[in-house]
């Protein structure tokens, strides 16, 4: 990965390029999403393999997009503590008013990944089997996914947004109201937890223009997506601890 230490791109190095390698890796991991959804008894198969293929195309990719500046990532690893607060208590909040499954959009919403939530133990019976699905569950989050949607979250749509014609135009984390609010909607919009992710997504907004670093946002999406996948794993098997109002383990990662 190529890391650039100054803040605003160059004016030289603004000439139009494709959206394609930023959005591929992200509509190939939401088919899967909804394969995985449609056939519930091949979840884990359908999981394994947008993991795979997707942490591919990143690799194949990566050199096609602009550069990622790797700064402030003391203060993206805060945010991402404090993004873990937030999803988990807000959560709680919303099941306690609006009943199980929260706030969320119901049929209208882009993407259902309602399947995230299952018993996976009742899915995969071998322990062995399970605990390496596990795994590609915890690394997935972890490693794969913060870098695929934040460059095309907080990198390529942001811009975009700002810039139809050519996003290059616009500088990384350059503030601009629509790009904030539109990009946190959709991004809410492909999460089960709407509300609670529309808020997360406002929180890595902030992050981003305050550093201009998508390595910061990816860094933050990282450490929640590790803290609520550890906290999940280390309390799923003990039903009710640490979850109020019935929600499933799962539900939170």
């Amino acid at each position: 990965m190529i890391i650039e230490d100054q803040g605003k791109q160059p004016q030289s190095d603004t000439a139009p390029k494709p959206g394609w390698p930023y959005w591929l890796p992200m509509l190939v991991f939401l088919a899967f999403v909804q394969l995985g959804a449609s056939f519930k008894q091949y979840f884990p198969h359908a999981y394994t393999a947008r993991t795979l293929i997707v942490a591919g195309l990143l690799i194949w990719l990566r050199k096609r997009w602009d550069r990622i500046r790797w700064t402030h990532l003391g203060l993206g690893t805060l945010v991402g503590i404090v993004g873990t607060v937030q999803w988990v208590g807000m959560e709680c909040i919303l099941v306690w008013i609006f009943g199980q499954g929260g706030f969320n959009l119901g049929p209208v919403q882009l993407v259902s990944d309602i399947s995230d939530y299952r018993n996976y133990p009742d899915l995969i019976a071998d322990p062995f089997w399970f605990w390496a699905f596990m795994a590609v569950r915890f690394l997935g989050p972890v490693l794969v996914v913060p870098l695929m949607e934040e460059v095309f979250w907080r990198d390529w749509l942001w811009r975009s947004l700002a810039s139809p014609n050519n996003y290059r135009l616009v500088p990384i984390g350059e503030p601009d109201r629509m790009s904030v609010l539109v990009g946190a909607l959709l991004f809410a919009a492909v999460h089960v937890q709407f509300l609670t992710g529309f808020v997360w997504a406002l929180l890595i907004s902030w992050l981003l223009i305050r550093t201009r670093s998508i390595g910061a946002c990816i860094v933050a999406h990282a450490v929640t997506n590790f803290l609520l996948g550890g906290w999940v794993l280390a309390t799923w098997q003990f039903p009710g601890a640490w979850v109020p109002f019935g929600i499933p383990h799962w539900f939170f990662w």
